[in-house]
């Protein structure tokens, strides 16, 4: 997990930062890519690893976020995991790579 995403759980742990809402990109045990939208991003990744999240993750676990955006709004999170969802498996690994490089400059107009 990115430096980035680990900086941010904690700081969303430990009370220290105001949730908002975030498109995540999750990478399963066997490669592939699960994305989605959540208010809590810690409760979500441990839902997801105690196979309560999602039919997909369930099969697939171990999962660990490899992408995550912070949105104002619901709405806007949800917007995002539709357009990420929709792009080829390359773009999404462009996406988590780019974002690994330059965490605090992702722009959601990719």
């Amino acid at each position: 997990m990115p430096n980035y995403i680990k900086e941010l759980l904690y700081e969303l742990e430990q009370m220290k930062r105001v949730p908002k809402n975030y498109t995540y990109i999750l990478l399963c045990a066997d490669g592939s890519y699960y994305c989605g939208w959540t208010n809590d991003p810690v409760k979500r990744l441990k839902a997801h690893n105690d196979g309560k999240a999602s039919k997909y993750t369930r099969a697939r676990l171990p999962v660990s976020f490899v992408y995550i955006e912070e949105f104002e709004t619901k709405s806007e999170a949800m917007s995002e995991e539709v357009r990420i969802k929709s792009l080829p498996r390359s773009r999404k690994k462009e996406m988590i790579e780019a974002a690994w490089k330059h965490p605090y400059n992702i722009d959601s107009t990719h």
